[in-house]
């Protein structure tokens, strides 16, 4: 008996898929000419493989706005309709990471508190440091899955609550990008800061004038590098946008990504505090949905200034012609 022979997924020639060989490709990429499977070509409604978008910079999928044509209006405006449609979903999510910070820190300071009692500094300070490391790691899986669950409903895509979860294998590149900012902006405050202490302790200066004279410092050297530091404000969302991203391309696209759009980016984040404020004003309840809100409004301003720019590609099979 003759059976019928498979036919192709789509009008290209069969194979497998360049980024996942164990899919069977349904087209080619027009710019590489990479097969590319239903997942890549985001069921056969896009010509250039993921690699290639990211070049080229062909947008990002289901969402609207474009970092050349953006404005405040519509930038606020599509983040509300969206906020209308999953604002209950996304600030459920905003609470499930208050509710494991609140804990955290309330069995950290337990436990700080029993070992003081016990008057053994060495167990003080390495109970302090594993409590500081939980905290980091755990707060950093819901903070990843708030982001996930934020990005997806930006994009038009369906909500899994369970994303919440799902985000452990980014922990590594949350981790040292949290450090490397760190490192890159405590340094030059702690040295500024620290010097003008210096000064003032040389000058013979109350205690008091010491310690305002650091602080003070510290705050103006913290304005002044508010250029360097804005585009790092999207590095969690750019490690959970890009599952392959490595730790320094990520800082290196948030760069590109901020790139003439530090003045925009400012004032949208200034608009977390009136946001913060009229949370509070509704009894504090109103804190959850308005700190949902504006992590929608961050995440949307970080999509549309990512659509449409040129970033490289992160894809060992990606083919990168210029």
């Amino acid at each position: 008996m003759d059976y019928a022979q498979p036919q192709p997924a789509g009008p290209f020639i069969q194979g497998a898929c360049a980024i996942h060989p164990q899919q069977m490709a349904a087209r080619t990429c027009l710019r590489c000419g990479n097969f590319m499977c239903d997942t890549c070509s985001e069921n056969r409604t896009l010509d250039y493989c993921p690699p290639c978008r990211a070049i080229v910079g062909a947008g990002v999928t289901g969402f609207p706005l474009h970092r050349d044509s953006w404005t405040f209006d519509a930038l606020l405006n599509y983040t509300w309709t969206v906020f209308k449609r999953d604002g209950l979903m996304l600030t459920l999510a905003t609470l499930v990471v208050f509710v494991v910070s609140f804990g955290i820190n309330m069995v950290s300071t337990l436990l700080r508190f029993g070992v003081a009692m016990s008057g053994s500094e060495a167990i003080s300070v390495a109970v302090t440091l594993v409590s500081f490391v939980v905290q980091i790691v755990v707060q950093g899986v819901f903070q990843l899955g708030v982001i996930k669950l934020t990005l997806d409903s930006l994009q038009g895509k369906p909500i899994e609550f369970a994303d919440m979860f799902r985000q452990i294998g980014r922990l590594s590149p949350y981790v040292a990008q949290l450090f490397l900012i760190m490192v890159a902006t405590g340094i030059p405050l702690t040295v500024l800061g620290g010097g003008a202490a210096l000064i003032a302790y040389a000058a013979s200066a109350s205690t008091e004038i010491i310690v305002l004279m650091g602080i003070i410092t510290a705050m103006l050297a913290f304005f002044a590098l508010l250029p360097v530091i804005l585009p790092f404000a999207f590095a969690n969302m750019e490690i959970v946008h890009d599952a392959n991203v490595g730790v320094i391309q990520s800082l290196k696209n948030c760069w590109t990504i901020a790139s003439g759009q530090r003045v925009s980016i400012f004032l949208v984040y200034l608009l977390a505090i009136p946001i913060s404020i009229a949370g509070m004003l509704m009894c504090f309840i109103g804190l959850l949905p308005a700190t949902a809100f504006f992590q929608l409004l961050a995440c949307a301003l970080y999509l549309t200034l990512r659509n449409g720019v040129q970033l490289k590609p992160t894809h060992p099979y990606a083919y990168n012609a210029s």
